[in-house]
This record gives structure tokens, C-alpha cells and sequence, in this order.
């Protein structure tokens, strides 16, 4: 009797179970039903990058709808939920379980993007401000239509998946449960600091999260994560901000690789210590390896580096280089698109050369055509100069100044030239800037007694 009513009672608990699981489900569809229900369009790349979108309509109607969207951040939302609900007969409940596992930053994302990414069947519009659009036609949203596929699609082109491989398994079998898929960290590392280049204050906390995320990391896996996001810091500004590190960090992580793995990455684009060494992006981290080359490789690396046509670098390994790295450089980068490049060797020449070198140097930034707009290799050049501090800098300063030319230069140039010399002195650039060329050339003059 005992055991009939154990059974008995069984078979209750069984269908009771069940319909927990059924419950819970429902739960997390209903959310996202009244997601739907309220949600006009969709800010796709603002929800991407946790950053609410500016609004610019009557009413603020985007910010209303994209506050909507936010709530695809619930943390009831079941992930095994969300990715069932991918799968399901409406095609705006697709989408939205595809951005609401993206906001839980669940790998799971990934291979439920690739299912969906043929998947044409249209979802809630897209919204985006046309640029440069004004007038009274920016008082209401501007929406364009869209499919689940492209929603799909969005997300993986931020993690390197370009479209063109029909195997999506064969994509994604590297990469599934792979710790050291340098493009997931970075995805993770976007939505921290909402996609800004200049990180604000209000997401440092974010920011912090992300970084304490590395140390359960291996330490090679580590390293090459920072070396894959150092690119943003350089892409914004030219020179090392202490975003997500500090240049000190940055430096010790890569010594951690070793100069060999360094010179194989820059050569092969392989990353020593690395399941996969070749997954990822092979030129992300090339720029600060290249740029920091005098604190991570010595004259044994450097003819390595000057076959590789790496030409500062070499020179930085092994001043001794210097004249001939930047002789070769001046041949090979003749292209008028590679005057950055000619900067930055001779940048190098001045810096690590003789007397004779910065003579050379000289001549070189007066000769080489000095643009109206833009950046002109000419400030890249004196950037350049900044951040390396050379000891002779005074010298340098010096003979651009007394130069003939120096007064045609450019009225920023001018004023980047004249920011560097305050900046050597250690008096820090003097605030505001003034881009006045007259008083700047002045100034500069009356520092080097120069009538």
C-alpha cells in the first residue's frame, strides 16, 4: 500500500515538475510578448553598445521605445528560455531572445545568431538618425525595415564573422566554449564601456567588472586580450591612455609573452599560448608591439624585425640600426598615402640618430608636403617626438625654429611644435591652446633666442 501511494503520489509530482518548467518559459515569453506589445522599433547598435540613444523627436519617442528595449536586461529572463524562444513562430520573439542573450553576454548567443542568420522573415524596424539630416523632418524617428537575419547578423559581425563562410559550424567549432576567443572578450569589453573611445566616468564601474573578469584568465590568454583592445586606445588619441590598463601593465603582460611569441605575431599573426593561434584578427595588437619595440625587444630581435620591414621597430631595437632601418624605410614607403609612415621613421632617426641624422630629419619634415587639413605628417612627427622624449630634443626643437621654412609652417603645426617644447621642459602644455601662429612662433623664437 505504502509503495502504491509512493507511486501514486509520483505520477503527480512528475506532470507538476513539468509544468514548473512550462510555467518558467511561459514566464520569459510573456515578457518578451510584452516587449512587442509596447515597442514600436528598435535602436539595434544603441542596444548593442548599452548606450541609450540621442533623441531628437517631439515627445522623445525614441528614448521611450528604447527604454522599452531595456527591459530585455530583466534578470528573470531564463537563458535556456531565450534560447528556446529562438526558435519561435513569431518572428519579432526571435529577435528579441537573439538581443536579450546578447544583454546577458551568454555565449549561447552565438550559435542561435548563426541559425538565424538567413532567417528573412521581417521584425520590428530598425531605427536610425539619417546624418547630417535637419529641419523639421527630425521630429520624427526614422525606421528602415528589417529582418531577423539582419539582427543576427549585427551582433556576429562584431565577433569577426564576416558572412562569406556558408559552414557556420565549421565557424563556429574554434570557437565554442573557447576561453581564448579574443573577439568575445572584446565584445564584452564594447559593452563596458558602451562603445566610446573616451570611456566616461559612469561606466568605470563597468569597466572595472571587465578587467577583474581577465585575472581568472590564463596569463597568456590575458595578454593577448589586452594587445587585442590596445588598438582603441591608439586609434583614439595616438598615444597610451590608461583605459583598461596602464602602460606599465601593458608592457609587463607583453614581456610575459616573451619577445620570440611577440616577433612570430608580427610575422605570422600567430598567438603563442593560445588554443587556436590563428582565430582572431591578426593585426589587432600589432600597433602597440610595434610602438613600445624599445621595451620589448633587443638588437637580437632586430634584424628580424627589418626583414619584416618593421623599420622604427628595428631601430628601436637596436639604435645601431637606425640609420640604415630608416634609409630602407625612406625607399619602401615613397607612396604619397605613406607620409605617416615616413613621420615615424624619421621621427626615429631624430631621436635615436647623431648630429648629421637630425640635420636630416630637418630637412626632411620642411620638404615633405605640409597639408591644410588633417593631420600632416609633419604633427605626426612632432607627436611622435612627445612620446619619445629624446634627450637631444632640444636641439631638434631648436633647428625647426631657426629653419627658413618655420614660417610657412602650418599655424597647428606650429602649435603642436610649441606644446611639445612646454611639454619637455615640464612645464605640461600651457591651457587653452592657443592656435595662434604669430604668437606661437614667437614664443618658440624667444626660447631658442632666435631673432
Amino acid at each position: 500500500m505504502m509503495r502504491m501511494r509512493l507511486l501514486c503520489a509520483g505520477i503527480w509530482i512528475v506532470p507538476l515538475l513539468l509544468c514548473g518548467v512550462r510555467t518558467q518559459a511561459g514566464e520569459t515569453e510573456d515578457v518578451l510578448q510584452s516587449i512587442k506589445s509596447r515597442l514600436p522599433f528598435i535602436s539595434t547598435g544603441e542596444f548593442y553598445f548599452r548606450r541609450e540613444p540621442r533623441d531628437y523627436t517631439r515627445g522623445y519617442q525614441v528614448t521611450a521605445a528604447w527604454k522599452i528595449l531595456t527591459e530585455l536586461n530583466a534578470p528573470q529572463l531564463v537563458t535556456a528560455d531565450l534560447v528556446q524562444l529562438t526558435t519561435h513562430s513569431d518572428a519579432d520573439i526571435r529577435a528579441l531572445a537573439l538581443l536579450a542573450l546578447l544583454a546577458k553576454e551568454t555565449p549561447e548567443v552565438v550559435p542561435a545568431c548563426l541559425k538565424l542568420v538567413k532567417n528573412d522573415a521581417a521584425t520590428l524596424p530598425r531605427e536610425a538618425r539619417p546624418s547630417g539630416m535637419t529641419g523639421e523632418l527630425m521630429d520624427h524617428p526614422f525606421t528602415h525595415p528589417q529582418t531577423v537575419g539582419d539582427v543576427a547578423r549585427t551582433i556576429l559581425y562584431r565577433l569577426g564573422w564576416l558572412g562569406n563562410d556558408p559552414d557556420t559550424e565549421a565557424w563556429l567549432a574554434p570557437r565554442k566554449d573557447n576561453p581564448d576567443w579574443l573577439a568575445w572578450h572584446k565584445l564584452r569589453y564594447e559593452r563596458a564601456v558602451k562603445g566610446f573611445y573616451h570611456p566616461e566616468d559612469s561606466v568605470r564601474p563597468a569597466l572595472r567588472r571587465f578587467t577583474d573578469s581577465l585575472e581568472a584568465l590564463p596569463r597568456a590568454t590575458r595578454a593577448w586580450v589586452l594587445l587585442y583592445l590596445a588598438d582603441d586606445v591608439f586609434g583614439s588619441s595616438g598615444h597610451w591612455l590608461d583605459w583598461f590598463a596602464t602602460e606599465a601593465e601593458m608592457i609587463a603582460a607583453a614581456r610575459e609573452l616573451g619577445p620570440e611569441a611577440l616577433l612570430e605575431f608580427l610575422r605570422s599573426g600567430k598567438r603563442a599560448g593560445l588554443r587556436v593561434s590563428q582565430l582572431d584578427k591578426p593585426e589587432n595588437g600589432r600597433r602597440f608591439i610595434i610602438t613600445y619595440a624599445a621595451r620589448l625587444f633587443s638588437p637580437v630581435q632586430a634584424e628580424e624585425l627589418l626583414k619584416l620591414k618593421l623599420y622604427t621597430a628595428a631601430a628601436d631595437a637596436d639604435p645601431a640600426l637606425v640609420r640604415g632601418a630608416v634609409g630602407a624605410a625612406m625607399k619602401d614607403l615613397d607612396g604619397e598615402y605613406e607620409s605617416w609612415d615616413r613621420a615615424h621613421a624619421m621621427a626615429a632617426l631624430a631621436a635615436l640618430g647623431d648630429t648629421s641624422d637630425r640635420e636630416r630629419a630637418v630637412k626632411w619634415f620642411y620638404e615633405e608636403p605640409n597639408p591644410s587639413g588633417g593631420s600632416t605628417p609633419q604633427s605626426i612627427f612632432i607627436h611622435d617626438l612627445e612620446f619619445r622624449k629624446p634627450k637631444e630634443w632640444r636641439d631638434i626643437a631648436r633647428r625647426l625654429v631657426e629653419h627658413p621654412s618655420f614660417e610657412r609652417l602650418r599655424s597647428l603645426d606650429v602649435m603642436y611644435l610649441s606644446i611639445l617644447v612646454d611639454i619637455m621642459e615640464g612645464n605640461g602644455p600651457p591651457r587653452p591652446f592657443r592656435d595662434d601662429a604669430a604668437y606661437n612662433r614667437q614664443r618658440l623664437r624667444e626660447k631658442f633666442n632666435i631673432k
